[in-house]
């Protein structure tokens, strides 16, 4: 493995575990009451970074057409709609 190749894993590891810890750290402070609107957003949008990390670092598709990266950023974004229409509006 090239030691850029590397390096750039470790960093986008080490965002998408701060991230995840972060968000944790964030929903764990409303233990009985609901989070708060602003709070849930925060956290889909730190998830939604988190994945776009993964889908450009670690399915390889940093430096490749844009355009194969699409349809997973589109199931992200359902995904994160789905689950902020939920909370908003109970499921």
């Amino acid at each position: 493995m090239k030691t850029k190749t590397r390096d750039t894993l470790f960093a986008s590891g080490n965002w998408i575990l701060s991230l995840g810890t972060i968000a944790a750290l964030l929903a764990s402070q409303w233990k009985e009451a609901p989070l708060p609107a602003a709070v849930l957003v925060v956290i889909v949008i730190m998830t939604l970074a988190k994945s776009r990390l993964i889908i450009l670092d670690f399915l390889g598709l940093r430096g490749v057409s844009p355009r194969l990266a699409l349809p997973l950023y589109g199931f992200m974004a359902f995904g994160s709609g789905a689950a902020l229409t939920a909370a908003f509006f109970g499921a």
